[in-house]
């Protein structure tokens, strides 16, 4: 779960990320937890619903949309796939889905069409009747009239029903509860680490910097809402001016490269005081730090996007080897991010919660599979090609199936976006 480090005057600039549309933010205080709902958004966001089926053709269909008059002109549809040329010809952004006759089941949806804007949505469509939905910038919803969709049945379809803010929020309280059990469990085995590093032997330190790395990294999707103390915690050299030399490397992997490159004791123990300092303030101050409920879902995706992107290709390996021991423990913290939105998948989608389920249990196998004893674990490169060529497709397949979350779980509330 390490993160690249804030940019200063002398790094070079962050580029923005594509993935994560600016949103105003507004807060709910729930259970003691500040929670932050998203809402509004200025840029165009594609949020396609439709899984692989079986082949059908596209059919390319033009809509307009507006406050007023929401897809007035659509007279229905053959079953299957078929793409929308979506216009926005009023002068508000509007969300715009497809919908069932309930009004609630959404079979296809663009979050947000900015004014005199054309996106594209594909919609695989079963025979039955639907609706479009419009919602503007102020909240005001609208829908066309209930028009047919005729013709064989198809497969592909991914009907859900949207969760609402409420919804999501408990999600974040069940969350936040796994996590503070977490932060007690990882103050424990940071102050046993700055207790053995300064008296015990490399050996031991190195096997309890281990424990409580993993300890961390089992935290899983927490770690947007750590804020700087992530950094300081858990931060990659990637991007400092100076690399692993720069006093802003700092935490777990700055301890890594000190206890594996034999750097001298005085550095191990000072590196640890931080560290064990750094985590304390962070159990200190999480009651007070807020989580975006969106969060949770796309964090679920992104723990293995990382362990794709910087376990397995070794690039946050520090000199331990035990990349394969934290792509476990995000297999773990990507289980219990799950658990927390399992409720909500129940409802939503109880077809992906066991598919998810049984992905990341299969996952978690192949990774303990690694272990070849207590603290030890398979370096890497000791896997051959082709079993990191058969891992790399098993953690890439399951984070397509994981990509659905945050469509399927993200709430956008359009109103009072000043805040």
């Amino acid at each position: 779960m390490p993160t690249d480090p804030p940019a200063t005057p002398n790094d070079p600039p962050a580029l923005p990320d594509p993935g994560r549309p600016r949103r105003g933010r507004s807060r709910l205080v729930l259970a003691g937890a500040v929670v932050v709902i998203v809402v509004g958004t200025s840029a165009a966001v594609i949020a396609t619903r439709a899984s692989a089926g079986r082949a059908v053709a596209t059919r390319a269909v033009a809509i307009d949309v507006s406050p007023t008059a929401c897809a007035v002109a659509w007279r229905g549809a053959k079953s299957g796939r078929s793409e929308y040329r979506v216009t926005d010809v009023g002068d508000s952004p509007e969300e715009v889905s497809i919908v069932g006759p309930d009004h609630l089941t959404t079979y296809a949806e663009l979050e947000m069409v900015a004014p005199r804007t054309t996106q594209t949505m594909v919609a695989i469509l079963p025979p039955g009747r639907y609706s479009w939905g419009c919602e503007a910038d102020d909240g005001a919803e609208s829908y066309s009239d209930l028009r047919a969709v005729t013709g064989p049945p198809v497969s592909g379809a991914t009907p859900y029903i949207p969760v609402d803010a409420d919804q999501l929020a408990g999600a974040v309280v069940r969350y936040r509860a796994s996590v503070t059990a977490g932060l007690r469990v990882l103050v424990r085995d940071t102050d046993r680490l700055l207790q053995v590093a300064r008296s015990g032997s490399r050996p031991a330190v190195e096997r309890a910097w281990l424990t409580a790395h993993l300890d961390y990294e089992r935290l899983g999707a927490a770690y947007d809402t750590f804020g700087s103390l992530e950094q300081r915690i858990d931060g990659r050299p990637n991007g400092l001016t100076d690399g692993v030399r720069s006093p802003r490397f700092a935490g777990f992997l700055r301890l890594e490269y000190a206890l594996w490159h034999g750097q001298p004791r005085s550095v191990v123990v000072a590196t640890a005081t931080a560290l064990d300092r750094s985590v304390r303030t962070l159990e200190r101050r999480f009651p007070r730090l807020s989580t975006d409920p969106n969060d949770i879902a796309l964090r679920a995706h992104e723990i293995l996007e990382n362990t794709l992107q910087f376990e397995l290709t070794g690039e946050a390996d520090q000199g331990s080897h035990t990349t394969l021991a934290t792509g476990a423990a995000n297999v773990a913290g990507t289980q219990l991010t799950l658990a927390s939105l399992a409720p909500l998948l129940r409802k939503v989608d109880p077809a992906l919660l066991r598919q998810l389920t049984a992905g990341l249990h299969r996952l978690a196998v192949t990774f303990a599979g690694f272990r070849v004893g207590p603290g030890r674990w398979l370096p890497l490169d000791d896997l051959g090609r082709m079993r990191r060529e058969r891992l790399d497709a098993q953690v890439g397949g399951l984070l397509e199936q994981l990509s659905v979350l945050p469509d399927h779980l993200e709430i956008l509330t359009t109103q009072d976006n000043q805040n």
